[in-house]
C-alpha cells in the first residue's frame, strides 16, 4: 500500500502560514494500512492535528517511529548492530547460537557458537595479518573455521536472526532524518470511501491586484485580483478543489513527537518482619448468635450495571459549544478543480469586476509639502473580503503607478495612492498662540484658572489642471486639541483628520484649521501670593462678581499678611534681646557684683525683661487677630461658587 491510494482532493490555504489538506481514497475491506510520508518537521503538526473519517468501519491505531535516538532504539535489540564492524565481532554477540555456514572450498558446518579468535598469521615472506577464526561445536565436535575463508553464514535461531534484520532496518531508517512515515491502519467489512485530513505548515498565499481607472463619467473603476499559491510538499495536485482563507487564526507548534521522560524517585522495599510462631488453642463448638454475627457483605454490583452508570455521566454532560464564524474570517473557493505539480506556484484570479471608488488628491504637508499625490478613494462594494496586497495602477489606458492595499472588509472604504500630483501645488503656514482665552471660576477657596493655546494652520492649493480636482487635505490629530474650525472634518483616521477642499480648474482654493488646547491651573486662595491674584484680578474678561470676591480676597490676605509680618518684626527683636542677654551674663560672670558696671549691666537686664514681656504679649494679640482673619477669609471663601 501507498499513500496514493489516499490521493490530496481538497486544500485549504490560510495566511497564518499553515494549510489544511484533505485525502480521500477507496480502500478495501479487512485490515487495510496505508502508510503517509511527511518531512520530519511537520510530525509535530500531524500528530496536533490528524483526523480521520470511515463512517462504515473503524480506525485503528496509527503507527509512526518515535523520535529517540537510533542508538537508543537499536539498544532495545538483542544484536546491537551499531557496535561491530566486522563479522567477527557480529558473531561474538551470537554466542551460543546456531548457524550453517559454508566455505570457499564448499564445505558446509552446522553448529553452535563457541567462540571467536583473532589470531595472527604470516602472509608472504614479511606480511602478518590478524585473522579471525569461528569455532562451532558440530556433531562430530569443536571445529575451527577461519572467516576469511567463510563464503556464507546462515543464522539457524528464528528469534535472533528476525532481531538481526529489524535492527538493521532501524539502522538504515535512521539515515534518512528528512522523513518520517506514518501507518494508517483502518478495520471495515466491505470497500468503502475514507477521508483523511491535517494540518501542516505552508507559505503564505498572497494576492496582487490590477486596478484600471476610467475617464468616462459614470464608469466604474475595474479591479482584478490574482492569487499566488506555492505547492511546496513533494506531491502533485492532481483535481484538488482549493481554498484560500483571509484571516488569522491562533496556530501554534506544540512538541508531541519528542518522548518525555519524568525522573522518578529511588524507594527501597518495605522490610517486614517475619511472623513469630504462636501457640493457638483448641476450638470450641458453639453457634454465632445472629444478632451479634458478623454483617454479610453484599455482593459487587455487575459490569452491567456499571456501564450504566458510566453512561448516564457521559449523558449528564452536555456540550456548550456552537460552531460559529470567528472574527475577519473569509475565504475563496476556488471553483475549478486545481492541478499543480509539487514544488510550483500558480496565479489564480480571485477577484474581477467594478469597485466603487472617486479620484481625488491626498495632501499630507508632512510627507511632501508642495505636492499632493494622486489618489482614488475607494469603495469596497464588490461583496468580498479584499486581502492585503500590492495594487498596479492603470489609468488612460497605460501604467499610472503602484499602490498599496490593507485589509478591506466589505462596503468598507479605503485611501490609495499611487502617483505624485504635479498638477496641483500646496503650501502650509502655522501660527501658534500660548495662553490665550483666559478663564477662572472660584470653588470653595480654589480658583480654577483655565488657559487656551490656539494653533492655526492654513491651507493654499494653486491648479494647473483643465478639469476640477478636489484635494483631500490631511491633518494631524493631537491628541488634548479640540477642532475649532472647521467643526467637522470630512472623515477622521486613527491620527489624522481629512478635509475636502473643492479645486476649479486653474484657480486657488485655501483651508483654515483651528484648534486649540486647553490648560488648567489650580491655586489655593488662602495660600496664594496676592501678587499673583491681582495679575488674574486685573483681567478684562473676568466677571465683575468674580473680580470683586478677588479684591475682597486680596485685601483680606494683604491685612493677614501684614499682620504676620509685624509678628514676624516683633519675634526677630526678641531674638536680638535674648543674644544681648546672653553676652550681658557672660560679662556678668567675670565681674566684681560690688562695681558701678556689674550694677548697669543688672539694670541693662531688667529693662530687656520688660520689653521682652511687651514684645511678647503684643506678639500674640497680633498672631491672634491674623489667625481671626484667616479664619474669617475661609469661611468667606468657602461660601464662594463663582
Amino acid at each position: 500500500m501507498n499513500q496514493s491510494l489516499l490521493p490530496v482532493r481538497a486544500v485549504t490555504l490560510f495566511s497564518s502560514g499553515v494549510a489544511y489538506t484533505q485525502r480521500e481514497g477507496a480502500i478495501d475491506s479487512g485490515e487495510v494500512t496505508v502508510p503517509l510520508t511527511f518531512r520530519t518537521n511537520q510530525i509535530n503538526d500531524i500528530l496536533k492535528s490528524l483526523i480521520l473519517l470511515d463512517e462504515e468501519g473503524g480506525a485503528l491505531p496509527a503507527v509512526y517511529p518515535s523520535q529517540d535516538p537510533v542508538e537508543r532504539t537499536l539498544q532495545s535489540f538483542a544484536v546491537d548492530v551499531s557496535a561491530f564492524t566486522t563479522r567477527g565481532e557480529l558473531l561474538r554477540q551470537l554466542r551460543g547460537a546456531a548457524l550453517r555456514l559454508e566455505t570457499l572450498s564448499k564445505e558446509v558446518f552446522e553448529g553452535q557458537i563457541v567462540a571467536v579468535e583473532a589470531e595472527k598469521q604470516v602472509r608472504g615472506e614479511r606480511s602478518v595479518v590478524e585473522v579471525e577464526s569461528l569455532t562451532l561445536i558440530t556433531a562430530e565436535g569443536l571445529v575451527s573455521v577461519s572467516l576469511d575463508k567463510v563464503r556464507t553464514i546462515k543464522l539457524l535461531d528464528e528469534r535472533r536472526d528476525r532481531e538481526l534484520r529489524e535492527a538493521l532496518a532501524v539502522l538504515a531508517g535512521g539515515a534518512d532524518d528528512a522523513r518520517r512515515t506514518v501507518q494508517l491502519r483502518f478495520a471495515g467489512k466491505k470497500k468503502r470511501k475514507v477521508q483523511v485530513g491535517y494540518i501542516t505548515e505552508a507559505p503564505l498565499w498572497k494576492i496582487s491586484y490590477r486596478l484600471v481607472l476610467s475617464d468616462t463619467e459614470g464608469q466604474k473603476p475595474y479591479l482584478q485580483g490574482w492569487a499566488l499559491v506555492e505547492n511546496t510538499t513533494d506531491e502533485d495536485w492532481e483535481g484538488v478543489q482549493l481554498t484560500l482563507v483571509s484571516g488569522r487564526p491562533v496556530s501554534f507548534i506544540q512538541d508531541l513527537y519528542k518522548p518525555l521522560y519524568l525522573p522518578r524517585p529511588t524507594v527501597g522495599p518495605d522490610i517486614i518482619p517475619a511472623a513469630a510462631p504462636a501457640l493457638h488453642d483448641a476450638a470450641m463448638a458453639f453457634e454465632l448468635d445472629a444478632a451479634t454475627g458478623a454483617v454479610p457483605m453484599s455482593a459487587p454490583a455487575p459490569m452491567a450495571k456499571r456501564s450504566l452508570r458510566s453512561e448516564s455521566m457521559r449523558q449528564s454532560v452536555t456540550s456548550q459549544a456552537e460552531g460559529r464564524s470567528v472574527g475577519e474570517l473569509f475565504q475563496y473557493n476556488i471553483t475549478a478543480p486545481l492541478a499543480l505539480p509539487r514544488q510550483q506556484a500558480a496565479m489564480i484570479p480571485v477577484v474581477s469586476g467594478d469597485i466603487g471608488g472617486e479620484k481625488v488628491s491626498l495632501y499630507n504637508a508632512d510627507t511632501d509639502p508642495k505636492h499632493p499625490m494622486n489618489a482614488l478613494k475607494l469603495v469596497n462594494d464588490t461583496g468580498l473580503h479584499l486581502k492585503a496586497g500590492p495594487i498596479t495602477v492603470f489609468d488612460g489606458g497605460t501604467y499610472a503607478g503602484d499602490a498599496r492595499l490593507g485589509e478591506v472588509t466589505p462596503n468598507d472604504t479605503r485611501l490609495i495612492t499611487y502617483a505624485v500630483d504635479l498638477s496641483i501645488e500646496g503650501v502650509r503656514t502655522e501660527e501658534l498662540r500660548n495662553g490665550s482665552a483666559l478663564t477662572l471660576t472660584i470653588k470653595r477657596g480654589i480658583l480654577v484658572v483655565t488657559s487656551k493655546n490656539r494653533r492655526e494652520m492654513l491651507y493654499k492649493f494653486q491648479s494647473k489642471a483643465a478639469v476640477p480636482r478636489t484635494v483631500l487635505v490631511e491633518h494631524p490629530l493631537w491628541e488634548g486639541w479640540s477642532l475649532v474650525t472647521p467643526t467637522e472634518p470630512t472623515e477622521t483616521t486613527r491620527d489624522r483628520y481629512r478635509f475636502a477642499v473643492a479645486l476649479p480648474p486653474g484657480e486657488s482654493a485655501s483651508l483654515l484649521v483651528v484648534q486649540e488646547h486647553a490648560l488648567g491651573t489650580t491655586v489655593s486662595l488662602l495660600e496664594a501670593d496676592t501678587t499673583q491674584l491681582t495679575h488674574y484680578a486685573s483681567q478684562g474678561e473676568i466677571p465683575s462678581r468674580l473680580k470683586e470676591a478677588l479684591a475682597v480676597t486680596i485685601a483680606r490676605r494683604r491685612k493677614i499678611n501684614e499682620l504676620e509680618t509685624n509678628a514676624d518684626l516683633l519675634d526677630k527683636e526678641r531674638t536680638q534681646i535674648h543674644e544681648e542677654q546672653g553676652r550681658i551674663r557672660g560679662n556678668l560672670a567675670t565681674l566684681d557684683k560690688e562695681s558701678p558696671l556689674y550694677r548697669r549691666y543688672l539694670d541693662e537686664l531688667n529693662g530687656q525683661e520688660n520689653r521682652l514681656l511687651e514684645l511678647r504679649e503684643e506678639g500674640n494679640r497680633l498672631r491672634k487677630n491674623a489667625r481671626d482673619a484667616h479664619t474669617e477669609l475661609k469661611a468667606f471663601l468657602d461660601t464662594l461658587d463663582l
